[in-house]
C-alpha cells in the first residue's frame, strides 16, 4: 500500500466515523478496559464523557494532520509527554491500538475492509512512533526529578537510555521525511 492510498483510506473512513463520534467512546473505552484492565484506574468514571471528547479530538488531529506532518509531529510529541504524567505505560499503546481497531471495525462495519484496517494500523504505528519516545523522554525527566510513578517509570526504563531515545526519536524523523517525500 502506498502512502497516498493509506492517507486516503484513513481520512475517508474517519470522515464516516466522525458523524457517529458520540458513540466511539462507548465502544472504545469498554474494549480498552477489557483488553487491558490496568488502564481503567487511569480514567475517572465521572469524566468519561470528557475523555471521549479528548479521544475524538486527538484522533481527528492525527487524521487531519496527515497532510501536514510538520505541525502534527510536535503535537503528537506533546501528547506523548502528557501521557507520562497520566502514568501511562509503554505497553498500553498496544492495548489502545487494539481497542481503536476494534472500535473502527465496529463503527464502520462492512466498510472496515482489510485495506482500511491495514491503513489504520500503519497510521497508528506512525502516531505511536512519535508519542512513545516523547513519553519515555518525559519519564526520564520526571525520574530525574523523582516525580514519576515507580510502576510507570519502570515500564519505560528500557527506552530511557540516551542511545535508545535518540534511535526512537530518529524513527519519528525518518517517518516524517518518508511521508513528506511521498506527498
Amino acid at each position: 500500500m502506498d502512502i497516498p492510498e493509506m492517507k486516503t483510506l484513513v481520512q475517508e473512513s474517519w470522515a464516516k466515523v466522525k458523524p457517529i463520534g458520540h458513540a466511539v467512546p462507548g465502544i472504545f473505552f469498554p474494549k480498552l478496559f477489557e483488553i487491558d484492565p490496568p488502564t481503567k484506574p487511569l480514567f475517572n468514571e465521572k469524566t468519561m464523557e470528557q475523555q471521549g471528547e479528548k479521544l475524538m479530538k486527538a484522533l481527528t488531529l492525527s487524521v487531519d494532520g496527515l497532510d501536514n506532518l510538520e505541525i502534527l509531529i510536535p503535537k503528537l510529541a506533546a501528547l506523548g509527554k502528557r501521557h507520562a504524567h497520566y502514568k501511562v505505560s509503554d505497553a498500553m499503546y498496544d492495548s489502545v491500538g487494539a481497542a481503536l481497531i476494534y472500535t473502527l471495525a465496529t463503527g464502520l462495519d462492512k466498510e472496515f475492509t482489510p485495506k482500511v484496517k491495514e491503513a489504520w494500523i500503519k497510521v497508528y504505528g506512525i502516531i505511536v512512533s512519535v508519542m512513545r519516545p516523547a513519553m519515555a523522554e518525559e519519564y526520564a525527566v520526571m525520574k530525574s526529578k523523582d516525580t514519576a510513578s515507580p510502576v510507570a517509570a519502570k515500564s519505560c526504563t528500557a527506552v530511557t537510555s540516551p542511545g535508545v531515545r535518540l534511535a526512537l526519536g530518529s524513527v519519528a524523523v525518518v517517518v516524517a521525511a518518508f511521508f513528506l517525500s511521498k506527498n
